[in-house]
């Protein structure tokens, strides 16, 4: 019997449901690469407004969380995912506070803005209340 590839042992070895771990992963390199180009280029408005120690804490908190989580969501390491969560919930939790000021203070409707950051901090708080009572993932 020959040895499988190395593509079909990779996508074994991930949790079940395989496509909600892959997606998971996604969402975690997402927020790892918002977080990544955040420290590296600061977005202006944000940083002119608000200065470089919130846009810095903010790309570090989706940076960690971002790598952390893609670390562990595709293998059920559910004890290092949950500080991923928290650490993503806050990039995002402090973006949202920014996008509420800076609509009170400046011209401009950035409500639209705010609702699709809310969807993605309230994806953080369902994936967190789904793993919580767990260190891994069951069975494993």
């Amino acid at each position: 019997m020959s040895k499988p590839h190395w593509t079909v042992s990779l996508w074994i070895r991930i949790q079940e449901p395989r496509l909600v771990s892959v997606v998971q992963t996604l969402i975690y390199a997402l927020c790892f690469t918002g977080g990544l180009v955040t420290i590296l280029d600061p977005p202006r408005s944000i940083e002119g407004a608000f200065g470089n120690g919130v846009t810095l804490a903010w790309g570090l908190f989706a940076l960690i969380g971002g790598a952390m989580g893609a670390y562990s969501a595709p293998t059920g390491k559910w004890l290092i995912e949950k500080p991923a969560i928290i650490a993503c919930a806050t990039a995002i939790t402090l973006y949202a506070g920014i996008l509420v000021s800076l609509h009170i203070t400046e011209t401009g409707n950035r409500i639209p803005q705010l609702v699709f950051v809310l969807i993605g901090l309230l994806h953080f708080v369902n994936r967190y209340w789904r793993i919580k009572p767990y260190s891994y993932e069951p069975g494993k």
